[in-house]
């Protein structure tokens, strides 16, 4: 059976989220904030809450050859969100290692994408939040939310959106 490059690219991305996803172990980042960070402070790396994933390098050669073809957005998140203050959010929420670039998120109460809850600061491929705490508090009960995952490019003289998109999560607010 022969398989055209192009499809042997998009099964092999595949086989290498399956891969990553199934063997990915929490480990603290060792972010090193970069020059651009400093001077720019609305586009600086997050250090608190986040976590690396591990990755080997056979995997990543792969996965990096995969997206010289095929560049996207991957999305790396679970759909619920728990808190019991309605302000801290224990949740999994990330860049994945399959995009190529740093990444902020938004995350929105409404629609149309008015009322921000919270706004991260850039993470690398490969790097997750565990928890956000929210600009302001939402009450209890379930909560429908808009996530916008927002790349960045930062090789340029000035950081330019390379790609964005979103998707909705449920927040759950659960008191004691």
């Amino acid at each position: 059976m022969k398989i055209g490059k192009r499809y042997f690219a998009l099964l092999l991305a595949f086989l290498m989220t399956l891969a990553a996803l199934t063997g990915c172990r929490k480990q603290e980042a060792q972010a090193e904030v970069s020059e651009e960070s400093k001077t720019n402070p609305a586009l600086s790396y997050a250090s608190e809450g986040v976590m690396a994933l591990e990755n080997d390098a056979e995997t990543q050669a792969a996965l990096e050859e995969a997206l010289k073809s095929h560049p996207g957005i991957s999305l790396e998140y679970k759909n619920d969100a728990f808190s019991k203050d309605g302000s801290t959010f224990d949740l999994y929420l990330g860049n994945s290692n399959l995009n190529a670039y740093d990444m902020y998120i938004n995350i929105f109460a409404d629609e149309n994408f008015s009322d921000e809850l919270y706004l991260s600061q850039l993470i690398r491929p490969g790097s997750a939040f565990d928890s956000v705490t929210l600009n302001r508090p939402l009450d209890e009960g379930d909560h429908r939310v808009y996530v916008v995952f927002t790349m960045v490019d930062m090789t340029g003289e000035e950081p330019q959106i390379a790609g964005q998109t979103s998707a909705t999560m449920d927040f759950h607010v659960v008191p004691d």
